[in-house]
């Protein structure tokens, strides 16, 4: 009976629990500008929404800086150019400089990316230079690399290679090569740069198809290159996914340079991909670039066609410009996951919500328990004065002198025999209670435990005890792999470090919830794998 009420009560504690963490909806969770302006460099579209929520009087100039960061992030240009022009006022009064280097960084890629004013781009990078040193590492990096893409001088090549080295960033240290053998014709410089893009270990396309079409642009532009060096860079490009159909201008200049057939190809591929009629190709002038980079590609055969090279040059240069927007964008799948997956909110948030309820919970079940053992005890109290008075009556009947005191003492001994054994039962049953008590209490800490793990957070601090308690939670929640981790014997630290996997972290989420570094978590599984047995980690944690 009391073991089937501890179930009972243990699957009603964590039904309840989970219900309510799996139920939560979006909450008004805030973050400061400072944890907004950190989620805005991975996740653009989820620091939008933490924005949104906060109070701009806080502190105005930070406040429109994210704003123009935020919308450069996601969209490549700034819409509210007010802005960033009065947060440069403002951080010029407060003499904030590293607030200031960045905001003129913004300023400068604004004018770039709105008005392919290169001269007064340049202009607001070089202030944001003065102040470079105060700058974040990666806004320092991505003006380096504009630099390098719109002035084509080493000395920016050279800073950004620097600037990579230092923050062991390898994919800008191989735009850096490449910008640099470009600058200087050296094809040995560029195959190392291509050398070191390799070395990347995740996403590594992202990075070698641009870099691939960027160097096949700069041949093209060179003018003396070989067709077949072409093509093979070309090639080079579509394989690592780096022609799109935003920037392929010079791939199509390439099959326009072959034959007429290739030039017709190309011209039947922009009427399918971009659904435009004849009429409307033909009906074009020479001032529609405010259509967008969707009609360039049709607009610059047309040039051809009609043998205007200066306004087919021009389109080409305008498409061009769009690359420092459109190619270096590694995070636009990550970013539509979040959006998908979030919709304003994330497991944090929702559980701060619920948070409250939480506790509420847990405190209501302890309560009960509480409850039952001062109710068991109350009992056992009850049958000690039974006993006492039993005593007492047993001390009475000596001094009874009749017929019946033998059988009224066999009776009494009777009683008091049953009572001792009600008794050692109750005790018993207050031995079950605590020890059902400190188990579920071990569980409420460990769902605790398992709900910071579950956003990413540091648990690295808690202990053998904490280990303890989050895997006897995990076990409520998912019994069949609990006990086959028991069944591989081990030890509380390593079966929380396979449950992380298991339940879908990645190596990075797990170095931040159990702060590990890399190579420790390469040992721990080669340890774990060679504990085992197994073939391969994966089979320990599907």
């Amino acid at each position: 009976m009391i073991y089937t009420s501890k179930k009972i009560i243990i699957f009603l504690f964590t039904i309840i629990q989970l219900a309510i963490l799996s139920s939560c909806m979006d909450s008004g969770y805030r973050l400061s500008f400072p944890e907004i302006d950190d989620l805005a460099d991975e996740y653009p579209a989820q620091a939008k929404v933490f924005l949104s929520r906060a109070d701009s009087n806080d502190n105005k100039g930070y406040y429109k800086l994210l704003t123009a960061k935020i919308e450069y992030q996601l969209n490549g240009y700034i819409y509210k150019e007010n802005y960033i022009d009065d947060a440069i006022n403002i951080f010029v009064n407060e003499k904030d400089d590293p607030l200031l280097a960045r905001s003129l960084y913004y300023k400068g890629a604004s004018i770039l990316n709105n008005y392919r004013d290169t001269a007064k781009a340049i202009k607001w990078f070089s202030q944001a230079i003065a102040y470079d040193s105060n700058m974040r590492e990666k806004e320092k990096l991505d003006m380096y690399d504009i630099l390098c893409r719109i002035t084509h001088q080493n000395i920016y090549t050279v800073e950004l290679e620097d600037e990579a080295r230092q923050t062991n960033n390898i994919r800008y240290r191989a735009w850096a090569l490449l910008y640099r053998s470009i600058n200087n014709q050296d094809q040995e410089l560029a195959n190392q740069a291509f050398e070191v893009a390799n070395q990347i270990k995740e996403n590594k396309d992202s990075t070698l198809g641009p870099m691939y079409y960027h160097y096949f642009q700069a041949l093209m532009d060179r003018g003396n290159v070989p067709d077949s060096i072409l093509i093979s860079y070309a090639k080079k490009a579509q394989d690592n996914f780096g022609v799109k159909y935003d920037n392929n201008i010079d791939f199509y200049r390439l099959l326009t340079r072959n034959s007429k057939e290739t030039h017709a190809f190309a011209m039947q591929h922009i009427k399918e991909e971009y659904n435009i009629n004849q009429e409307l190709i033909k009906s074009w002038g020479s001032y529609f670039f405010a259509l967008g980079y969707k009609y360039y590609l049709p607009l610059y055969f047309l040039s051809l066609q009609k043998g205007d090279t200066l306004m087919a040059n021009r389109v080409a240069h305008e498409l061009r410009q769009e690359a420092p927007l459109l190619v270096k964008d590694e995070n636009s799948e990550k970013e539509n996951q979040v959006k998908l997956m979030y919709e304003g909110g994330n497991t944090r948030y929702r559980y701060e919500k619920v948070k409250t309820y939480i506790f509420v919970g847990i405190i209501i079940v302890l309560i009960i328990l509480l409850t039952m053992t001062y109710l068991s005890i109350s009992r056992i109290r009850k049958a000690h004065q039974t006993i006492k008075n039993l005593h007492e009556s047993l001390h009475q009947l000596k001094d009874v002198e009749n017929s019946s005191l033998s059988e009224q003492c066999e009776r009494l001994n009777h009683e008091i025999t049953t009572q001792l054994r009600k008794l050692k039962r109750r005790d018993k049953d207050i031995e079950e209670y605590k020890a059902q008590i400190t188990e579920l209490t071990d569980i409420s800490q460990g769902l605790v435990y398992y709900s910071m793990t579950i956003q990413n957070q540091n648990i690295s601090q808690i202990g053998k005890q904490g280990i303890r308690q989050l895997l006897a939670s995990f076990k409520v929640i998912d019994e069949k792999y609990s006990e086959r981790l028991e069944n591989y014997d081990l030890n509380p630290s390593q079966s929380l470090f396979c449950i992380l996997y298991h339940i879908g972290k990645s190596d990075e989420e797990v170095m931040q919830i159990l702060q590990y570094s890399l190579s420790n978590i390469r040992v721990r599984k080669s340890r774990i794998k060679s504990d085992t047995g197994v073939e391969s980690f994966d089979d320990i944690i599907r």
